[in-house]
């Protein structure tokens, strides 16, 4: 329990500065006088890293021992995002948010596949808790920049209030977790390499990464809806944390449900199920305001964050000797590809015709989820796939 709290709390860190980059949306435009689409554009550019590194790290993490090198990506990531405070031209600022997604791409492969190793009486279990400490740290990394941001202080105060609880939460999580653990192997006929995948010869790896990433493209248009509806509401920075982190809070609700029930075994059916819950809020969004608008948002991210650690758990089933690169794949890629894209098209949208279109997209998204989810094959057939 000592070892996956510690990955846990380096979990937290990683991806309280990762979504510090969706809050910094209004001080970016504010600061550079952009529109929503520029400010867009170059916040999903600024993540490309994000995704392209994960795989790379995972395809090179399955054949060198890396493990020793699990604080790496979070200093990276803490020193590139919290320069971002320092007031600087754009391609400065811009550069840094990039290195500082290169150390978020650099953790999440060796990272998951060691939350499942620490498992003893089931990878679920541990895999819910690590899981749980990355949205924990994307609930409280939004509000800590938004009050950084909206401190009357200068740049470099504000820069060395976002380095400090990063760097200390980094030596608290490195302390506690000790030696590495030994890296198990394990042989099995049935299951495949990453050269294997990439040729195609189990259809359902790709059909997880394209569920996971229509799932990943749902959650990020709205989190990149939030800011140019709020500013249109006549709200600041502080409310825009404020939201960010509810919707981030029911991920976290959503990720120890999915947690617990992957236990179960019934990966197809909690799949299609909680993103079917999903598309009821979903429906209703368009139609409300305020309150009940965030409401429909908090109940949205837990039925779509239910279902990642059944899928990391299925994928890294699959493909046992690349379970590294499975995870780079269904983490990252499959993130990453949305941070790219998803933030750009929400701009569009809110610049062409109204703060709320975005929303019938993440609907579309979310119904190409729940299509890819029921065409996944019948439990029978991915138990033996895996077994």
């Amino acid at each position: 329990m000592r070892r996956i709290s510690a990955l846990a709390i380096l979990h937290f860190v990683i991806d309280s500065y990762a979504l510090m980059i969706p809050a910094l949306w209004l001080p970016i435009k504010q600061r550079y006088d952009l529109s929503a689409t520029e400010v867009g554009m170059i916040l999903g550019l600024c993540t490309l890293p994000f995704g392209l590194c994960q795989p790379l790290w995972g395809m090179l993490s399955d054949r060198v021992d890396v493990r020793r090198l699990l604080a790496f990506g979070p200093i990276v990531a803490v020193l590139g995002i919290s320069m971002v405070m320092l007031q600087q031209p754009l391609l400065p600022s811009v550069l840094f948010i990039m290195i500082g997604c290169c150390g978020v791409g650099f953790f999440h492969p060796e990272a998951g596949i060691t939350a499942t190793r620490l498992g003893r009486a089931g990878m679920s279990r541990t895999l819910g808790i690590f899981l749980v400490g990355g949205f924990l740290g994307q609930v409280a990394g939004p509000l800590w920049i938004s009050y950084v941001i909206e401190s009357e202080t200068s740049a470099t105060i504000q820069t060395i209030l976002a380095i400090a609880p990063g760097l200390a939460l980094i030596v608290v999580g490195a302390v506690m977790f000790g030696k590495p653990i030994k890296r198990h192997t394990r042989d099995s006929d049935a299951q495949v390499s990453w050269l294997q995948a990439l040729a195609g010869r189990h259809w359902p790896i790709w059909l997880l990464i394209a569920m996971n990433t229509m799932r990943f493209f749902c959650l990020y248009v709205l989190l990149y809806t939030i800011p140019p509806y709020l500013v249109g509401a006549g709200h600041g920075q502080i409310m825009i944390g404020q939201w960010q982190s509810i919707f981030n809070v029911s991920q976290a609700f959503g990720l120890l449900l999915g947690g617990m029930t992957a236990a179960v075994g019934r990966e197809r059916i909690i799949c299609v199920g909680s993103t079917a819950l999903s598309l009821i809020p979903l429906l209703l969004l368009p139609i409300f305001e305020g309150t009940s608008m965030i409401i429909c948002m908090a109940f949205i991210g837990v039925g779509m964050a239910w279902t990642t650690a059944v899928v990391i758990q299925l994928g890294q089933g699959l493909v046992s000797r690349a379970s590294r690169w499975m995870t780079g794949m269904l983490i990252g890629f499959a993130s990453g590809i949305s941070t790219l894209t998803g933030p750009w098209l929400a701009g569009v949208l809110v610049d062409n015709f109204s703060a709320r279109t975005p929303l019938y997209w993440a609907t579309g998204f979310a119904v190409a989820t729940l299509v890819t989810a029921l065409v996944l094959p019948s439990q029978k057939r991915l138990n033996a796939l895996r077994d």
